[in-house]
Parts: C-alpha cells; structure tokens; sequence
C-alpha cells in the first residue's frame, strides 16, 4: 500500500472509529458519502489530517479540488499529485 493510501486509510478508519458503524469496509472505490456514510465535517477533519501528515497545505486546494472527492482513491490521487508536484 503506498503511503498516500495509508495516511488517507488511516484517517478514514480514524473518523469511522468515533461511530457505531466501526465494520463498514474501505476500498479506494469506497464512495465517502454514500457508503461510509462522511459528513462534510467528517470530510474537514479528514483532510486536514491527511493534508497535516502529507504536509500539503489545506489552503492550496481549491474548490474544484475539493468538489471532486467523491471516492477514497479521489482523496489518494489528490495527495499523489500534490507531492509530486513539490518534487
């Protein structure tokens, strides 16, 4: 599993934790609102996390970055291309 996976696996699993619902599967096809069930709060602590530990900066993601995480690989493919892009 590369590492973008894991901080965004492991930030998922994380927020999932606090609620009842703890067994529900995480795939990157996972659909982060329909099938895990994330709120848009869910979805703030989420990044901010991921973003803290993938020291990307929350502020540099736009709108359009943000209206196009639908998936968990969504979340994964952003990070990718944000820490190739420093590179």
């Amino acid at each position: 599993m590369a590492t973008a996976e894991r901080i965004v696996q492991r930030e998922i699993e994380a927020v999932l934790s606090q609620r009842r619902d703890k067994d529900i599967a995480i795939s990157p096809s996972s659909l982060l609102r329909d099938e895990l069930g994330l709120t848009s709060l869910n979805m703030i602590e989420i990044l901010t996390n991921v973003c803290e530990c993938a020291k990307i900066e929350l502020t540099s993601l736009s709108d359009v970055d943000l209206s196009r995480l639908k998936r968990v690989s969504d979340i994964i493919s952003l990070v990718e291309r944000r820490e190739i892009s420093r590179v």
